[in-house]
């Protein structure tokens, strides 16, 4: 069924179910502009003012908005130009239709999903200068204690998720990730700027002045981040985001520019702009409502559910209570009626050309402190030709410190004392299973209630000491992650984050960098403590230690152990799919065999199987030979793999990540960084391919292209690495036979009876 809904952008009023066909699945783009436009002009011709059109990100939904636009008989164009004066201008087009300006618009949700799947991606390496941003990191993360994720928004995920979305790109998500691991760039750097983006609708309460920003902000990240990878000679298809997640940014962005200025210009009087309603939510609100009438419902179903439907729809919006913000793996999740902390006055205000220009002026140069924390100079990725140290503009410039009034403290109806036994009955009772760290913190926490007890007369305050202040990007030189303060970061995305964000993670991280702490008992301290800890319990299933660390160690399918454990085997379609790729795997690796031996290279037997055996398997961490393809160059390298992932289910299966393999053919991809020979045994960190940028190269490369580990591990220098005598040996005798190899791995590429040979190895390294 297709749907068309009107949404009046006012606080408190239901959408309207304007149309509804039936519709087949493989209807193209043109006929479905037919139907577009014969809405939209009965729209405009009974009086009501059209201004935007909102649809999901699908390839065929967006051909539409483009065909729209061409076809409009009219354009309204805006230019922002380039605040470096070296880039085109940003272009905001809106169509107009009978004397309507009438913008495109995507889905700011759906958009949101998209930029985390793009992370979540085994198919693709996100290559972020020196840094990357990638899944097993973020996985990591999720099942560590104190984390913000669940573990259902990393594992056995519902990739329609609206609220592990949010909890992913959310300002806890982003201040554990700068406390526990601040080596991980990449990470904080994208899910700063795409969380951002998505707030730049999603928020309530931002003037649009700094919500231009924002959406600027991006515009300029994402055109720094795509002028490296071509200065660098990366395939976009691989290092970058997906052409969708692409174009799907470049909607959300032009599209809310647009709105600005339809809003200022070409609406009568003053009327708020709310960008969240500017979306596709309604439409699938409606959809959702129906399926819980008639679960599988037809056309005639439908239109028999017309009037329930605005009863409900107008029901929720009345109500304007959204669904839980900490479920997990519950698909959408709707929060468009929800006008918690509402600023009218700030929505109904809107910037000047000049205020404009001001806006993408700081949103350039804030794009650009960011380019730099990557390791990348923004002045050559500019058009600059000589090459610069990184200049690392203040992030703390970026935000104006305010004093916030602290909250008024609800009494409580009953004493701490009695909330502390409370929780130490309900700890005691739980029957979720928790971790050995978990039970040994709630004895320790039950301890110290015991003895507050004993001495229930004595009152103890906690006062916290200062510490010294982190060192801040300011200015020139060489720094470490671990001395940049990403406290401002964290603020930004606290002050721009949704209420959704702020209250739907798994454990609430509380900043205490302010001056004022307040004062706490003990006590207060310890029911806090115990909140915490009961509120990382989740669901574990139960089992031996063998069993548990069989869950936590990660092999490839088809790559296990030959002596692998009954308890650890899948079953049922699992069973299948191990069962495959298996097959698969052993294949692949005859037919690795197959194209070394008739090509004839040397070191046969280790090549073979890449020195990867059960007793030897290739782990994260290795350093292994590879040979990669850089338009016509063909290279040998050293490479240190950091990221590999195994592919199941067959030719369409999704690459899921992996520790470790017994086998190297049973792996899809593997994440490496580069290393170049220098001379003799000595190899550098930076190659000739990444010189200009003075960025580390990375490759995601296939397993083909992995020749074998070495012996031992090589000594690491500050300039790169040095070979042990044996390895440079064999890496030189390796490197006399580059073109014996590159036959073999052509030989290897060609189309063959392999499952999955047509997808997996026709694409490049770089």
């Amino acid at each position: 069924i297709r749907l068309w809904c009107l949404t009046i952008p006012v606080p408190g009023v239901a959408p309207i179910i304007v149309a509804a066909i039936p519709i087949a699945n493989d209807l193209k783009a043109d006929v479905l502009l037919e139907y577009l436009i014969k809405v939209i002009n009965g729209l405009l011709d009974n009086k009501i003012k059209v201004i935007s059109y909102a649809c999901d990100g699908t390839q065929i939904e967006r051909s539409v908005q483009d065909m729209f636009v061409k076809w409009a008989p009219e354009r309204i164009e805006h230019l922002i130009e380039d605040p470096h004066g070296k880039a085109p201008p940003v272009r905001i087009i809106a169509a107009v239709v009978h004397g309507q300006a009438i913008c495109m618009i995507q889905d700011a949700k759906h958009a949101l999903k998209t930029f985390r799947n793009n992370l979540f991606s085994g198919a693709r390496l996100l290559a972020l200068g020196s840094y990357t941003a990638i899944y097993s990191r973020i996985s990591e993360m999720a099942f560590a204690d104190g984390s913000p994720l669940f573990h259902r928004d990393v594992e056995k995920l519902d990739r329609q998720d609206d609220n592990a979305a949010t909890r992913l790109f959310s300002a806890d998500t982003l201040k554990y990730l700068a406390d526990h691991h601040p080596e991980y760039l990449g990470e904080i750097v994208y899910l700063f700027i795409f969380g951002e983006l998505i707030d730049a609708y999603q928020n309530r309460s931002i003037p649009h002045a700094e919500r231009v920003k924002l959406v600027l902000r991006a515009r300029y990240f994402l055109d720094s981040w795509s002028a490296s990878l071509d200065i660098s000679g990366y395939t976009k298809s691989v290092y970058f985001l997906s052409r969708e997640a692409v174009d799907i940014a470049r909607i959300i962005i032009e599209g809310y520019l647009a709105l600005v200025y339809i809003h200022r210009d070409s609406v009568d009087g003053i009327f708020p702009l709310l960008p969240w309603l500017h979306s596709s939510e309604a439409c699938e609100h409606i959809f959702g409502e129906s399926r819980r009438i008639v679960k599988d419902f037809t056309m005639l179903d439908f239109l028999y559910m017309i009037p329930k439907l605005h009863i409900k729809i107008r029901s929720a919006v009345l109500r304007a209570k959204a669904s839980d913000s900490k479920a997990k793996a519950t698909g959408y999740s709707h929060t468009y009626f929800d006008n918690t902390g509402l600023d009218i006055l700030a929505l109904s205000t809107f910037p000047t050309d000049d205020d404009i220009k001001l806006a993408a002026a700081e949103a350039a140069e804030e794009s650009d402190s960011l380019i730099a924390l990557l390791g990348l100079a923004p002045s050559q990725l500019h058009g600059g030709l000589t090459p610069v140290a990184p200049i690392l503009p203040s992030i703390g410039s970026w935000y104006d410190a305010e004093q916030d009034d602290e909250p008024d403290s609800d009494a409580d109806s009953i004493s701490e004392a009695q909330q502390l036994q409370d929780l130490i009955d309900k700890a005691e009772v739980s029957t979720a299973s928790r971790s050995r760290k978990q039970d040994q913190e709630l004895l320790n926490l039950t301890s110290a209630a015991l003895a507050l007890a004993a001495d229930d007369m004595i009152k103890i305050h906690t006062s916290s000491g200062n510490e010294d202040e982190a060192s801040k990007p300011l200015g020139r030189g060489a720094f470490t992650s671990d001395a940049i303060d990403f406290d401002y970061l964290v603020e930004l995305r606290r002050r721009h984050q949704t209420i959704q964000a702020a209250h739907g993670v798994r454990t609430r991280i509380v900043d205490q960098s302010s001056e004022k702490v307040k004062e706490v008992s003990l006590r207060q301290q310890l029911i806090k403590k115990m909140h915490l800890v009961l509120k990382e319990e989740q669901d574990h299933a139960t089992g031996i230690g063998l069993e548990r660390s069989a869950r936590w160690h990660a092999p490839a399918p088809g790559g296990r152990g030959a002596k692998e454990s009954e308890t650890t085997l899948p079953a049922g379609n699992s069973a299948n799919a191990a069962l495959t790729a298996a097959a698969v795997a052993k294949t692949a690796a005859a037919r690795r065999k197959t194209v070394f031996t008739k090509a004839g290279v040397p070191k046969l037997a280790e090549v073979i199987n890449a020195r990867v055996t059960v007793l030897r398997p290739i782990r994260i961490g290795d350093y292994g030979v590879v040979l990669t393809t850089r338009g016509v160059m063909i290279e040998m390298l050293i490479c240190l793999v950091f990221q590999m992932h195994a592919k199941g289910g067959g030719k369409h299966g999704t690459h899921h990540p992996v520790t470790d393999s017994v086998n190297i053919s049973a792996l899809s991809k593997i994440s490496v960084q580069i290393f170049e020979k220098v001379h003799g045994a000595q190899f550098r960190t930076i190659p000739t391919a990444t010189a200009m940028l003075q960025t580390k190269q990375l490759a995601h490369i296939l397993p083909i292209n992995f020749l074998c580990l070495l012996s031992t591990s090589p000594k690491v220098l500050s300039t790169g690495l040095e070979l042990s005598a044996e390895d440079s040996e064999h890496f030189k005798t390796l490197a006399g036979a580059v073109d014996k190899l590159n036959a073999a791995l052509k030989s290897f590429r060609k189309r063959g009876k392999v499952a999955g040979d047509e997808e997996d190895y026709n694409e490049g390294d770089m």
